[in-house]
């Protein structure tokens, strides 16, 4: 028998209605009432909440369901926008499937089926749906239902989790429009799984297919493999293509040259990752001399990336991510033990799981080794919010250590102007006292994995995220008919 437990929880939801302007100010509300039947108008947007505000149920047993409903009327005989979203909502429910949201709606209000709700820790602001036209004069009704699952099963670890917060309703200035990461899904309506990497992947996504894995904090991330014909973009007036939707859903994207058809898109032909490589340390991005996650000096790849940022995106910084991470991932496999230098042998992870075990990875497990320009998700360690691709992510894309791969599109456009280019992903220390970073194939050995001492001269591919704000203005992501990007100044001031 399963054990059935009460959990004390206190859930509190409140309807709030309001309009952004383009300077983020609020415009005046005004509440009538305080029970059933309180409004809340402001400009042309009446909300109508039938119930209580309140929700407190102090003993939430498996298979609690409660009701809520309420309305949005528009006053005037415009079509205006509005959205449904949560604030400041905590849920620290472990069980985290077993606490759902439904909503159900009339009269070309959107709906939503049953949903886990979000976790989170602290108070945080959530999306529940996106976007809502109403037309001149319409009422909309919805119909919130809230549930506790019962499961045949233990479900004790939820008691005294706490579940509050309120929804609230945000008026729009214009109709909604998809972000980036809505329109890849969206195109790619196809969404796989892999569990094999042994093998070159070759397959045409056929214009509409996306793979996902979990990648950090436990999130899925959305990735490009094989043959790809819909992830070109152009940006800054530089082509990119796709790599994958980040954890925090900003688009990563590697420089694809200076036309959608460039073989050689690279910033330098023949750099050096670090000008030395008689210590350990120099596999770091950022490094410090005998320290194995050391960021006191940038390296020498670095300062070539960074200074292509200044000359080519700067202008266009308030469109790329600040919080995706580009991982440097210098922790060592098991079994090693990291020395700075000598003539002891050791294995980067890296080199364990991709060359080995062919299993790739999105975790990035050291948190100094997520570079990032903002101190929320990583190190802060980079001036510019700019990196390169890693080992992981070559193999997700469809690469395998030893093996050329002339089909995936991550050697599309790399198959002249530099032998090999460098990832950001280090591979092991030599017993000689040298040491190695992964390399990708270029005109020698297209599409392959190696790895290269780090002070051989290799080409270099910058990589970028672009904010999970941003929205396109236009294309289909295709060779003739990239995605190009919308450049508004609402994303340009938010944060990610």
């Amino acid at each position: 028998m399963k054990n059935r437990v009460k959990i004390i929880v206190t859930i509190t939801t409140l309807l709030v209605i309001m309009i952004i302007s383009g300077t983020y100010a609020w415009f005046s509300t005004r509440i009538e009432g305080n029970g059933p039947q309180v409004v809340v108008t402001t400009g042309e947007l009446k909300l109508i909440y039938t119930d209580t505000l309140t929700i407190n149920e102090p003993n939430i047993e498996p298979g609690w369901k409660l009701t809520k409903t309420f309305t949005v009327e528009n006053t005037s005989n415009k079509e205006l926008y509005y959205k449904i979203v949560w604030k400041d909502l905590v849920n620290t429910f472990v069980n985290t499937k077993d606490l759902t949201i439904t909503i159900t709606s009339t009269n070309g209000g959107e709906n939503l089926g049953k949903t886990a709700i979000q976790s989170s820790s602290t108070p945080g602001n959530y999306e529940i749906i996106k976007g809502v036209t109403i037309a001149g004069k319409a009422i909309q009704e919805y119909t919130v239902t809230f549930e506790y699952a019962y499961r045949e099963e233990d479900q004790s670890a939820d008691m005294g989790k706490t579940f509050s917060g309120s929804i609230e309703i945000q008026g729009l200035e214009s109709e909604y429009k998809p972000t980036f990461a809505e329109t890849i899904l969206a195109d790619n309506p196809n969404v796989r799984t892999r569990s094999s990497f042994s093998s070159i992947f070759t397959t045409s996504n056929n214009g509409n297919t996306i793979y996902k894995a979990t990648g950090q904090d436990n999130k899925t991330t959305y990735y490009f493999a094989g043959q790809v014909t819909n992830n070109y973009v152009k940006f800054a007036n530089k082509y990119w293509r796709i790599v994958r939707i980040n954890e925090d859903n900003s688009v990563r994207l590697i420089y694809a040259g200076t036309s959608a058809t460039d073989t050689a898109a690279f910033i330098s032909t023949s750099q050096a990752y670090n000008s030395s490589y008689n210590n350990s340390a120099y596999v770091g991005y950022m490094y410090t001399a005998s320290q194995q996650y050391g960021t006191g000096t940038n390296s020498s790849i670095k300062t070539v990336v960074d200074n292509w940022y200044t000359s080519n995106l700067n202008n266009y910084s308030g469109y790329i991510s600040k919080t995706a991470i580009y991982c440097n991932d210098r922790t060592v496999a098991s079994g090693s033990t990291w020395i700075a230098t000598g003539n002891t042998s050791f294995n980067y992870a890296a080199r364990s799981r991709i060359q080995t075990s062919k299993i790739p990875t999105f975790v990035c497990s050291n948190a100094n080794d997520r570079f990032t320009a903002s101190t929320s998700t990583g190190n802060a360690k980079l001036t510019y919010p700019i990196g390169m691709i890693t080992a992981d992510e070559v193999v997700y894309a469809g690469g395998v250590y030893g093996t050329n791969n002339t089909s995936y599109y991550i050697a599309q456009n790399a198959s002249s102007g530099a032998s090999y280019w460098w990832t950001m992903t280090p591979n092991y220390w030599n017993s000689d006292g040298r040491v190695g970073t992964f390399i990708a194939g270029g005109s020698t050995n297209n599409g392959t994995l190696n790895f290269s001492y780090v002070s051989t001269g290799r080409g270099v591919r910058p990589v970028i995220s672009l904010k999970s704000c941003v929205i396109l203005s236009g294309g289909r992501g295709t060779v003739s008919d990239p995605y190009t990007v919308e450049l508004s100044d609402l994303c340009a001031i938010a944060e990610n």
